[in-house]
């Protein structure tokens, strides 16, 4: 009888639009995470820190390999991968290795970690279809911030590096923004559809408020990314914000951690010591 009204019950918040989920109760469901380093004991060592946020990250996998990295994200699908610059196949394979990652479509959302923050490095990364870079030395809780941030679908980066992204894209498509005949690149509807990713839409919200199937959104995507000679999602976002001319100021938000924080404390030799910029988006 108790359990009969209990399910009654249930079935009446239901009905009313609540959620009856861990997260409606105020209890933060921790993501997968899969760490990727030039050896064990690094990956260890980065492992058991974020492990002690326990609310927040659930490691799955620590790997120091190319090849493992790729069997690794196959089978557990983690929601975001932490990746070193250089794996234990050699200098810069990380990136190598955060490429064929992109190349085959995985649905992780990747974190680039670098020696220092390098130009030539950062714009690689971005370009290889990393969301978010962050130093060796930057303090822990910076970090763990870049990894929520990036989970959250927002692109992590201080405000020089964004800015040496911007200026890399400016270059490369300075000649590509009309055609021989001085026409626009890009139809109407890809022009929409490419400020709609910059301005932080996912693929479901730009299909329905443009009244077409995501397939279609997706199509659209594909034809962006040839036309402008882009790789990734993250490229139109700040390839679009380049050409409007968009400030590259530091997002604030009231309420501190939420959607658009730049609470990070990014410290260390050869960081950038500003706070970074937030931009909203997904792959």
């Amino acid at each position: 009888m108790i359990l009969s009204k209990a399910v009654r019950k249930i079935g009446n918040s239901k009905s009313r639009g609540h959620r009856l989920t861990r997260e409606w109760v105020g209890v933060v469901m921790p993501f997968t995470v899969i760490v990727a380093h030039e050896n064990s004991l690094s990956g260890e060592l980065l492992s058991s820190a974020l492990k002690r946020c326990r609310n927040y990250f659930r490691v799955v996998a620590v790997v120091c390999s190319s090849k493992e990295l790729l069997k690794q994200v196959t089978e557990h699908r983690p929601q975001v991968t932490v990746i070193n610059e250089d794996l234990e196949d050699g200098p810069g394979s990380g990136l190598k290795a955060l490429r064929e990652l992109h190349a085959n479509k995985n649905d992780t959302r990747a974190v680039m970690l670098l020696d220092c923050s390098d130009e030539g490095k950062v714009i690689d990364a971005f370009s290889a279809g990393a969301r978010g870079v962050v130093c060796k030395s930057s303090p822990l809780r910076a970090v763990c911030k870049c990894l929520r941030c990036v989970h959250a679908g927002q692109i992590w980066a201080g405000s020089a590096e964004l800015q040496w992204v911007c200026e890399a894209l400016e270059r490369r498509q300075a000649a590509r923004i009309v055609s021989a005949k001085g026409n626009p690149l890009l139809t109407k509807r890809e022009d929409q559809i490419a400020h709609m990713v910059a301005e932080g839409l996912p693929n479901p919200e730009i299909s329905s408020k443009l009244g077409v199937s995501e397939h279609t959104v997706k199509n659209h995507l594909f034809r962006i990314y040839e036309k402008l000679g882009v790789s990734s999602r993250v490229e139109l976002v700040l390839y679009v914000l380049s050409q409007a001319g968009a400030p590259l100021t530091r997002a604030s938000h009231k309420g501190g951690e939420g959607r658009g924080s730049t609470d990070c404390g990014k410290t260390g030799p050869g960081c950038d010591s500003e706070e970074p910029a937030i931009l909203t988006g997904e792959r």
